[in-house]
């Protein structure tokens, strides 16, 4: 493969192919997806990964998604 932009994946001869197969990430958002390639860009401009230890991004995705959860589940690991 040589490029993905949203669904579609592109080989080095250019064949055009429906992505069936994507990760994680890819699943949600597609290949490319401008707002996330920004924030990426931004954030590895500024810090990358620090395993176990906070930052503002991690503490604001934390509570962000806590309070999506029923009323029991009010705690995550980030």
């Amino acid at each position: 493969m040589d490029h993905a932009e949203r669904v579609w994946v592109t080989d080095v001869d250019g064949n055009r192919y429906i992505d069936f197969t994507s990760g994680v990430l890819v699943t949600n958002v597609g290949h490319a997806h401008p707002g996330l390639v920004r924030a990426i860009q931004n954030q590895a401009s500024r810090l990358n990964e620090l395993l176990f230890i906070s930052n503002t991004e991690r503490v604001t995705a934390a509570s962000r998604l806590v309070k999506t959860f029923p009323p029991n589940l009010d705690k995550c690991f980030s």
